[in-house]
């Protein structure tokens, strides 16, 4: 009984957000001055660059949402679906129980979506003819368009994982076509520093056997997302919050998590200006991640 009751859980849930919500409910924002736009990106980019200062993130937020509110800007839609992740990651997971982070996922989902739909004409073709699978759709989509896929993926994965089993097992098909996707547009993993390999690393180890978990393929992506940005230390939160307790590996858990409080982001930054400005200020947050996963050790293990 309890495992009909989860199951028709994951269908509510999947009824009621993006794909076929999306074409029923969304009017597409149009009249935008031009000028005005280009000063609002400009300002919005701005206060991302200082998007550590949690002030500072929502008043990025607030300007790109000023664009997208009067235009389907593609590119805009994209970098304020990142900075909702962000948000919810990064600032609004240690606000007290972390429900909130949530909402930031959600927009964060439906954001990724709109810049998908009208980045690209094929797969606003496809959304169309599939009634509004993203399933179904993301095929068509080419290397423009990595952003938003990634940053839908993202935000889907970490609020699937929050909401629980169910819910994971539920939305598995969608993560793993969009991640499909993403790889066969970035191979290598040159995207987000390694970005689509950790993606596929935390997949694997989150994913019970029985619907695609493969702890030996979680490793080997953990081991090339490493390989390929030794820099980020999501890599190895994500390994040891996920593969390490998995596999009850405590030395290993606490190993990587100190590598990562002991991580020097200014020293790194430093070296690596563009880097840095890219993702410094996420490396900074990480850190917090892994002192408060560190904490919880005797209860993981």
């Amino acid at each position: 009984m309890k495992q009909i009751s989860a199951l028709l859980c994951v269908f509510a849930l999947g009824a009621c957000s993006g794909g076929h919500a999306f074409l029923q409910g969304h009017t597409e924002a149009t009249g935008a001055n031009a000028d005005q736009q280009a000063a609002a990106i400009a300002k919005g980019d701005g206060h991302w660059n200082n998007r550590l200062d949690r002030a500072e993130l929502e008043k990025a937020i607030a300007a790109y949402e000023e664009v997208t509110a009067a235009a389907e800007h593609v590119e805009t839609l994209a970098k304020l679906a990142r900075a909702y992740y962000f948000m919810g990651d990064s600032f609004a997971r240690f606000d007290g129980d972390g429900s909130s982070m949530f909402e930031w996922f959600e927009k964060g989902m439906k954001t990724a979506e709109r810049s998908l739909y009208y980045g690209s004409a094929a797969f606003k073709a496809k959304m169309k003819e599939t009634d509004g699978s993203i399933e179904k759709s993301i095929g068509v989509i080419g290397k423009d368009s990595l952003p938003a896929a990634y940053w839908y993926a993202s935000s889907l994965g970490k609020w699937a994982k929050g909401k629980g089993f169910a819910v994971v097992l539920g939305k598995k098909g969608t993560i793993e076509s969009v991640m499909k996707r993403c790889e066969a547009i970035d191979p290598k993993g040159d995207f987000y520093h390694g970005g689509v390999l950790r993606y596929w690393a935390a997949f694997y180890s989150i994913a019970p056997g029985f619907a695609g978990g493969d702890l030996k393929k979680s490793r080997g992506y953990f081991e090339k997302a490493i390989a390929k940005a030794p820099y980020n230390m999501a890599t190895k939160v994500l390994w040891a919050e996920n593969l390490s307790v998995k596999e009850d590996n405590a030395d290993e858990f606490k190993k990587l998590l100190q590598e990562v409080i002991d991580f020097d982001v200014k020293a790194w930054q430093a070296d690596n200006a563009e880097a840095g400005l890219d993702l410094a200020p996420e490396l900074v947050r990480e850190k917090e991640k892994a002192r408060r996963i560190l904490a919880k050790a005797d209860e993981l293990f």
